[in-house]
């Protein structure tokens, strides 16, 4: 599918009986590279900021575990006295597809080699599935300081509400280990 030039419009495309401002690729060549270029470009952007992310993950699992550490103590009965607020939060990464979903519209993907889309496609369902492991870890999260706020509330806690509020906490353990997702991110660029 390429953008054509509407009779008597110069510089407007015709899609779909939509108008709009377009760029004209003179050749399938130059339409398939500028898209590589900008599906590299986006990935790597995006793996940039997962590299930021996963450098804020020591000190989340810290916070977590000492706040999962003191609410068990509180569920066997045991007394806090713990003034100083615990860190909860998460650092999130919002990831970009634009590009992708750019070259899919305009036909550009199916001009590049089948490995290259292959590896494309792969990278962008890792994102996916990341995505939404963040989002559950955020959930859990959310829900967890509803009940802990910064760890100020663990101190007046019943034993009780400190188990309801420990099955909030999100394990520390990592993904499954048939969940492939931890092996393919690793330390690996995409």
């Amino acid at each position: 599918m390429y953008s054509m030039t509407a009779p008597g419009m110069p510089g407007d495309c015709v899609t779909a009986s939509i108008r709009r401002p377009c760029v004209l690729f003179p050749s399938r060549q130059q339409l398939r590279s500028v898209a590589e270029a900008g599906l590299r470009k986006e990935v790597g952007e995006n793996n940039d900021g997962l590299q930021q992310m996963r450098e804020s993950l020591p000190k989340e699992i810290d916070n977590i575990t000492a706040i999962a550490t003191l609410l068990t103590e509180k569920e066997a009965g045991g007394t806090t006295d713990r003034r100083t607020p615990a860190k909860l939060g998460l650092d999130v990464i919002a990831f970009t597809n634009a590009n992708w979903q750019a070259a899919s519209a305009t036909g550009a993907v199916e001009l590049m080699n089948y490995q290259s889309v292959e590896r494309f496609a792969g990278a962008y369902f890792e994102q996916a599935r990341l995505a939404q492991l963040q989002t559950a870890t955020l959930e859990s999260m959310m829900v967890l300081a509803s009940y802990v706020g910064h760890g100020e509330r663990i101190a007046s806690m019943t034993p009780e509400q400190a188990r309801s509020a420990n099955m909030q906490a999100p394990t520390t353990a990592g993904p499954p280990a048939n969940d492939v997702t931890h092996e393919r991110w690793g330390t690996r660029s995409l």
